[in-house]
């Protein structure tokens, strides 16, 4: 069983959150961070809206180099049928509740077909990819 972890992109700050506890109610995400978010006892709960980040799961792979890989990660990886390589960005799809891989070029790949994976930035720090995706 994979383990269950989030991060979060603070859009007006522009930076890359850890969360380190969560609690959803009425569509707000509180969460905990003695790193991010310290005072005098080492923990401070913040309270985020929607508006306010973009909450990112952990896929529950690492990469070639032990690097957690998350949904909006970049990533360069190659195809495990024919070794050609590809370079996207991951999205948990709902649909067939999975991680896939959107590809440039317009195409996805479930992850499960990929190996050798590397992530190479993400898409909130990394905006320009995904008006170079084709």
């Amino acid at each position: 069983m994979r383990q269950i972890k989030f991060r979060a992109w603070d859009k007006e700050n522009k930076r890359m959150l850890p969360v380190d506890y969560m609690k959803l109610d009425f569509g707000k995400v509180p969460y905990v961070n003695g790193e991010t978010f310290s005072k005098d006892d080492g923990w401070f709960v913040y309270e985020l809206d929607d508006d306010d980040f973009e909450l990112m799961q952990y896929t529950g792979l690492k990469d070639k180099n032990g690097v957690e890989v998350y949904e909006g990660d970049i990533i360069r990886a190659k195809f495990i049928k024919d070794g050609s390589e590809a370079t996207g960005w991951i999205e948990y799809f709902d649909k067939d509740a999975s991680f896939i891989c959107h590809l440039k070029g317009g195409d996805y790949a479930l992850l499960v077909a990929l190996s050798e994976l590397e992530v190479i930035g993400n898409i909130y720090e990394n905006p320009e990819f995904l008006k170079d995706k084709k």
